[in-house]
């Protein structure tokens, strides 16, 4: 049956809609083009007291505030349908269905509070909240049910067909009995009045008009009837019915500022009750099947329709008129009285409207761009102008249209002078046509013109702005001496208003030409003078301006004007704007069509903390670290999201609110240090002129461990204990250091000693006595000159040791060298039977590469003395130096008797083991343990055959260079 009822409506309204098509109305939004509303097919609508829009539709309910659609669903839910919309003072939402179940939002979510299947019996049953009972009525008859226990009581068994609350009492109509009006009062049940009908009363309605009067509505014979009821005086009377409404399908009446609205499926009919009568003052979107209405805070007013969405309208006073031709575009405008005007269009057509109604309609011989179209007065005659060579006269008495031709071809502007004078002004030329005579003013483009009062001409060329006298004489209008580039001109009764090409604003007056600073931040495009108020056509809207008390107002989208005006017409008492598709008009009552917007409170919606949501509370504690904080906030309205706002401040950081990006309802704030904050947010639309009440939230971030007062008594002991610590430490290591000194001086003085061994086993007497002894037989055998080489390199070596017996290291180059020099001395010694060899890597850098001071010739004396000096024969030694694993490795070899051999013939001789080369163990062991040079000495015999033949001594010193 829901089904049916829905297709017939359905039908009726595209019925009514093609009679109603190319009508005037409201200039409007439907939410499901501007908003992405979801569904279209709506019940109810209700505006809370945080100023939410709730929607009640056939798919379920919505919640919008100005940014989004929120859909509440409860999962125990019998349908999705939705009706009766209501607020209850805690500010709970309250709705019912089909099913008989009853619900309400809190926290957010729809929840179930009763199913009253059971004594609804599946049909829609109205109900009324109040602060603790929810009354609902049925075809079963009256119950109250308490909000606390959900007990359930019955007030009437009567079966309710409607009803209505007004003031504390419930009025309703029953069935099934005598027709008549009933009340419940203190839980008594009486009968207001007695219907009297001549049939079976059909569809009875009652609605609430103010908080004392009643309206009640029934059909009788397909005709509706209309009673008021007066609660205070208790009087019942039948009112005509306005014959608009006899056969109208009505949903819905609603009371709006003193007017009662009809909702019907032809739209709305708005009507003022007046001595027990109903007068029509509107009928707005007779195309469309109206549910509900009601006006916001901002003065939109909301239509649900059963088919096509949600409208708002902005602004009611602000119409618009399709043109009759879908194809035509308006190209051109021009007032012809004081309620009259005409169009051009595209299509050679001029279209005359009186008082808004289309009275006549021309169409020129050929389909040319109307571009100009000027009313003489005083011949009663229309000066038309195309955007080719042709123009034509049209005589509105007459009818008669008359081809002129050129004479007023493309013209860029037209003034009547008087009776016999036009001017005419093109892309070319200015002239003045006095009937069939013609004067050239001046040969330039023509960009506009203006006649003033006192009969003289105002003229805007390309090159500037020019004043022409009753004669034709020429003055230039010149702003700081530089010509006026101009965009239009208009006039009030007592200055001249010109708009340059970069949209500033002059005022020109006896002469003297000024800038108006007031208009310095709009885009203007074109201005029009009304006596003493001048309008000006911005950036997708409109400006009035009053000189007089230099108030400005504006007209932008958010009244409905979201477009750029082409024209402007000034009629006696509205104003007429022009796009190429529709035309609008307003009333210039400022009551009338200028808002007063209001801001919503800012609600904050949502908190995120170090990027995770967490539920809203008026104050916080975080921890050191949870220092990122989202805040998300709105404040609800129409659009909201195009037309706030909003201002926040984070105290004590800020000291002055900060402005947020138009668009954007969120701040974040990264890296907070540790303090208590209040973070403070606000709004204010873009129309309004005052910020809405504050919203915040204080939040505390804990100091971090390191900062808390026991960490700096600890930090202060520790402190106290590292100082001491340290002084210990300190003192320790001025006693290590003057250990290490002491032990080092006793070191250096050890190895010190040691090289001195060296140096006396160097110098010992024997080597001595037969370097000396060689050096007197070279004499004696008088060979001076062997003698003398002799001496030079035993001083050398003498003068080496001494040297070299100073120092702790020296370079593996003055090694080598000393070496040499030893090795040949010892070479005569042993009378030439002596082969030695020094190899040396090339990889080595000699000059670079230091060794401990005469280390190595202990050992090769050793060999001299004790392997080789022994032996008969071939005497072999080979010293080596080599890179071996980042260390200097060298072998000393000899081929001499072996150490075995030398201990017997050290024994025989009862000598002790060489202190050359126990002074260099002491070194190795010193350098080692004291110096870290980890020196590595090994000793091996050599064999042949089982037997001794020689001696190897290996050393692995570090490299350490320069």
């Amino acid at each position: 049956m829901f089904q049916i009822v829905r297709l017939l409506i359905l039908v009726f309204t595209f019925l009514t809609g093609v009679q109603f098509a190319f009508s005037q109305r409201p200039v409007a939004d439907n939410l499901t083009a501007v908003t992405n509303l979801p569904y279209s097919e709506f019940y109810d609508i209700l505006e809370d007291s945080n100023h939410y829009m709730w929607l009640a539709a056939n798919k379920g309910l919505l919640r919008y505030d100005g940014y989004t659609y929120t859909k509440f669903t409860n999962v125990a839910q019998k349908g999705k349908a939705v009706f009766g919309l209501t607020e209850d003072k805690s500010g709970k939402i309250w709705c019912t269905n089909l099913y008989g179940q009853l619900f309400y939002v809190a926290n957010d979510e729809l929840l179930l509070f009763l199913d009253i299947n059971h004594i609804t019996n599946g049909q829609l049953a109205t109900f009324e909240v109040s602060e603790d009972f929810i009354v609902v009525f049925t075809n079963a008859g009256i119950f109250k049910i308490s909000k606390d226990t959900k007990e359930i009581q019955q007030l009437t068994t009567n079966p309710v067909i409607a009803s209505c609350k007004l003031n504390d009492n419930f009025y309703f109509f029953p069935i099934n009995q005598v027709p008549a009006l009933q009340v419940i009062e203190d839980a008594t049940e009486r009968q207001v009045a007695k219907i009297n009908s001549k049939s079976i009363v059909e569809t009875p309605k009652i609605f609430k008009l103010t908080k004392q009067q009643l309206l009640f509505i029934y059909k009788d014979e397909l005709e509706y009837v209309f009673s008021l009821y007066d609660a205070k005086s208790d009087h019942f009377k039948t009112i005509k019915t306005p014959k608009e409404l006899l056969k109208e399908t009505i949903y819905n009446v609603v009371t709006i500022d003193e007017s009662v609205w009809f909702c019907t499926v032809s739209g709305v009919f708005v009507y003022t009750l007046k001595d027990d009568k109903l007068l029509l003052e509107n009928h707005f979107f007779k195309e469309e099947s109206i549910t509900n209405i009601i006006k916001d805070f901002n003065a939109n007013y909301w239509f649900t329709t059963i088919d096509n969405g949600v409208l708002v309208s902005p602004n009611l006073a602000i119409k618009t008129f399709e043109l009759p031709s879908k194809v035509s575009k308006i190209t051109a405008s021009c007032q012809l009285n004081d309620n009259s005007f005409v169009i051009g269009t595209n299509q050679g057509t001029l279209l005359l409207y009186e008082n808004f109604k289309l009275i006549d309609e021309l169409t020129l011989p050929s389909k040319l761009v109307v571009k100009l179209i000027q009313f003489d007065q005083y011949n009663n005659q229309l000066i038309i102008s195309t955007s080719y060579a042709q123009s034509y006269v049209y005589n509105i008495t007459s009818k008669t249209l008359q081809n002129t031709h050129r004479k007023f071809a493309v013209a860029k502007s037209i003034q009547i002078l008087d009776a016999d004078r036009v001017f005419y002004g093109n892309y070319k030329e200015a002239i003045i046509y006095k009937n069939t005579q013609q004067q050239l003013l001046r040969e330039k483009r023509v960009i506009t013109s203006l006649l003033l009062p006192n009969k003289e001409l105002l003229i805007a060329f390309v090159d500037g702005l020019f004043l022409y006298d009753a004669n034709g004489n020429e003055t230039p209008i010149l702003q700081d001496g530089n010509p006026i580039l101009v965009s239009d001109i208009t006039a009030t009764k007592n200055q001249v208003w010109i708009l340059t090409q970069n949209t500033k604003v002059l005022q020109y007056t006896d002469g003297i030409v000024k800038s108006i600073e007031q208009f310095a931040n709009l885009e203007i495009s074109a201005i029009k003078a009304d006596e003493n108020i001048l309008w000006l056509a911005i950036d997708k809207g409109l400006a009035k301006f009053n000189p007089t008390t230099n108030s400005l107002h504006f007209l932008t989208g958010q009244d409905g004007l979201d477009f750029s005006v082409k024209n402007m017409v000034l009629l006696s008492k509205h104003v007429v704007l022009t796009t190429p598709k529709y035309f609008y008009t307003f009333p210039k009552n400022e009551q009338l069509i200028f808002k007063k917007y209001r801001t919503a409170n800012v609600h904050i919606d949502a908190v995120a903390v170090n990027n995770v949501d967490t539920l809203v509370r008026d104050s916080y504690t975080f921890d050191y670290d949870t220092n990122k904080l989202k805040f998300d906030f709105h404040s609800a309205g129409y659009q909201s999201d195009k037309h706030m706002n909003y201002q926040y401040r984070l105290k004590p950081i800020d000291t002055e609110w900060q402005t947020i990006e138009r668009g954007n309802s969120f701040v974040t704030f990264n890296n907070l240090a540790s303090n208590t904050y209040t973070f403070e947010v606000k709004a204010k639309n873009t129309a309004g002129t005052t910020f809405s009440e504050i919203a915040a939230i204080r939040f505390t971030i804990a100091k971090p461990f390191w900062e808390t007062l026991w960490f700096y008594a600890l930090c202060s002991m520790v402190c106290i204990g590292v100082i001491v610590f340290y002084f210990l430490q300190k003192f320790k290591k001025r006693e290590r250091k003057r250990n290490s000194a002491i032990e080092k001086i006793l070191m250096e003085k050890k190895i010190a000693n040691l090289q001195l061994e060296n140096f006396r086993s160097q110098m010992n007497p024997h080597f001595i006595f037969n370097a000396l002894n060689s050096i007197q037989d070279y004499i004696i055998s008088n060979e001076k000159e062997l003698a003398s080489s002799y001496l030079v390199k035993f001083s050398r070596l003498i003068r080496m040791y001494l040297e070299y017996s100073q120092q702790n290291k020296i370079t593996l180059a003055e090694e080598i060298q000393a070496l040499e020099l030893y090795l040949q001395l010892e070479k005569v010694r042993f009378e030439d039977e002596l082969n030695y060899q020094i190899n040396i890597d090339n990889n080595l850098n000699k000059q670079q590469i230091k060794v401990p001071s005469l280390f190595i010739q202990p050992y090769v004396e050793n060999a001299l003395k004790h392997g080789l000096l022994h032996k008969k024969g071939d005497r072999n030694l080979t010293i080596s130096f080599q890179k071996e694993h980042e260390k200097l490795f060298i072998t000393v070899e000899d081929n001499g008797v072996g150490r075995e051999k030398a201990k017997e013939i050290a024994a025989q001789k009862k000598s002790h083991k060489p202190f050359a080369t126990k002074a260099n163990e002491e070194r190795v062991h010193i350098y080692n343990t004291n110096l870290k040079y980890d020196i590595n000495v090994t000793v091996e015999d050599m064999m042949a055959n089982e037997k001794p033949a020689g001696t190897k001594v290996s050393m692995y010193i570090p490299l350490k260079s320069n």
